[in-house]
């Protein structure tokens, strides 16, 4: 069963690393070193993963106070009750999530850019319509229609649709609901012209494929194969104050392209719609049917597994680069984090401190940046995210060492591997 269970726990790995790659680093260390935000305590026989929240004091006093607020994206779910509360403190939170293609900050330099980017934006307000018309009957009278509909499924959406209510040009769209129209002017704003002036109109998409948006998501499947619960089902998003901080997927897909990097779809993967999502998804079932013939031993081992290898930052830095290339990690971590300082700029501390709330593997490169930027490290709060009960799990103790010799070969494979 071990080879097995490592397959299983690269597969884990292959769904978590587009937010993890640990950083390393410990307590009393010069502030210059790299802070951990992610580490294995044990006591009273329970052990843990934890995740930091460290705050951030700035020399400058008109900067708001910043939290970095680490996060795993599946955990025990009273971690995530506990996060919620956490982040309550803050009167702004910036938050993770590659948006929709389409509804970036920026919408192209090219006007050839522009109209991609505003297609894109009309394709994604067309699935929200057809899913609207599916649940409703009729399309939305207006754009708040939309949001309100969209609140009760999935609020970070809210913001990505008025980001696509303009298009690359900075104008609203026009929306007919009467006439079932949406539509851009293009670049001269006018009805009809040719070329880059041509009107761009949303695409009719059929009810019967109203709702695959999203897809079924493969971290989610996954941490309920583990006994988990998922991020994005535990926290509250839509609150006054959160603002979705990051690159949009056709972004994220012609930066790695401009690099050199696998053109890896990551919302196809993570949605399994992809060959690779596919394959995680293949995983997943046996990792469920595993389960079931060791009466949950597996599961618990994918659990210990986790535990061990996500504080193990050579392990998962090699998992981010190897495969994926070297731009891929300047992508996903280096140009998303840059987006994020971008936004914090324009933040002031009058309307009080301001949380970073994004994968763990991100917070290395934000604490960097931070004390580039003058602030300096203050307080810190562990919360754990992964307990594992020693006294009441079925994995014996010659089952943990060999999980964690597993992964210290693990390791030592990918340090040789990151020497040639």
């Amino acid at each position: 069963m071990t080879p097995v269970m490592l397959r299983l726990g690269r597969i884990v790995l292959a769904a978590l690393i587009p937010g993890i790659a640990a950083s390393a680093g410990e307590e009393g260390r010069p502030v210059e070193a790299p802070a951990p935000f992610l580490r294995v305590a044990e006591e009273d026989d329970r052990l843990s993963l934890e995740v930091a929240i460290r705050e951030y004091t700035p020399a400058d006093p008109t900067r708001p106070v910043v939290a970095l607020v680490g996060v795993v994206h599946i955990a025990d779910r009273s971690y995530y009750d506990a996060l919620g509360q956490a982040l309550g403190e803050y009167p702004r939170v910036l938050f993770e999530s590659v948006k929709p293609a389409g509804t970036g900050r920026t919408r192209g330099e090219s006007e050839e850019e522009k109209v991609a980017s505003t297609r894109a934006g009309l394709e994604f307000l067309a699935s929200i319509i057809a899913e609207y018309e599916q649940a409703q009957g009729n399309w939305p009278a207006d754009g708040s229609a939309m949001d309100e509909f969209l609140r009760a499924t999935d609020a970070r959406m809210i913001q990505f649709r008025r980001s696509a209510w303009r298009d690359a040009w900075g104008r609203e769209l026009s929306y007919l609901p009467g006439e079932r129209l949406l539509r851009s002017l293009g670049r001269d704003g006018r009805i009809g012209g040719e070329g880059v002036d041509s009107d761009l109109s949303a695409p009719s998409i059929p009810l019967a494929d109203a709702g695959e948006r999203g897809g079924d998501h493969v971290q989610a499947q996954l941490a309920q194969a583990m006994g988990l619960a998922f991020q994005l089902d535990s926290i509250d998003y839509g609150r006054q104050g959160w603002q979705c901080s990051d690159l949009a997927m056709d972004e994220v897909n012609a930066r790695l392209a401009a690099r050199g990097a696998s053109g890896i779809e990551l919302s196809e993967t993570l949605a399994g719609t992809s060959m690779m999502g596919k394959m995680l998804k293949v995983g997943l079932g046996l990792l469920t049917f595993i389960d079931r013939l060791s009466g949950g031993v597996a599961s618990e081992m994918m659990r210990y597994m986790l535990v061990e290898m996500l504080p193990r930052e050579d392990l998962l830095e090699q998992g981010l680069a190897g495969p994926m290339g070297e731009g891929f990690v300047e992508v996903i971590i280096d140009d998303r984090n840059a987006e994020v300082m971008h936004d914090l700029q324009a933040l002031s501390a009058d309307g009080g401190a301001v949380a970073i709330f994004y994968g763990a593997g991100h917070m290395k490169d934000f604490d960097e940046r931070l004390h580039e930027g003058g602030y300096t490290r203050g307080r810190v709060q562990w919360l754990p995210a992964i307990t594992i009960d020693l006294k009441s799990t079925k994995l014996t103790p010659d089952m943990r060492r060999t999980v964690k010799r597993m992964v210290d070969r693990a390791v030592a494979t990918a340090k040789n591997s990151a020497q040639r």
